[in-house]
């Protein structure tokens, strides 16, 4: 799969742990089949659209925030970013 796929695969993943759900949770509310977040999260199925807005709904996020990382892949700054979670400050 492509770099994008990974990535997504990745972030759904950073999410999902983030908000405390495993797999089977997140498929149970975002209406999914069984091990089709597994399947995203190791970027074995390019994700449709439809799968993009329930899964946002059920991580509580918004679609775009389901591409809201880094090029080079999601960061503990993204998730902290989308989450609304503020950095510690400095010094």
């Amino acid at each position: 799969m492509s770099a994008e796929t990974r990535a997504l695969g990745e972030w759904v993943r950073m999410l999902r742990t983030a908000r405390g759900l495993r797999q089977d949770e997140l498929e149970q509310r975002a209406g999914l089949k069984r091990h089709t977040v597994g399947r995203i999260e190791r970027a074995e199925v390019e994700v449709r659209v439809g799968v993009v807005f329930s899964l946002a709904a059920a991580l509580d996020v918004t679609p775009s925030d389901l591409f809201a990382f880094t090029p080079a892949g999601p960061t503990q700054e993204d998730l902290d970013r989308v989450l609304g979670r503020r950095p510690p400050p400095a010094g």
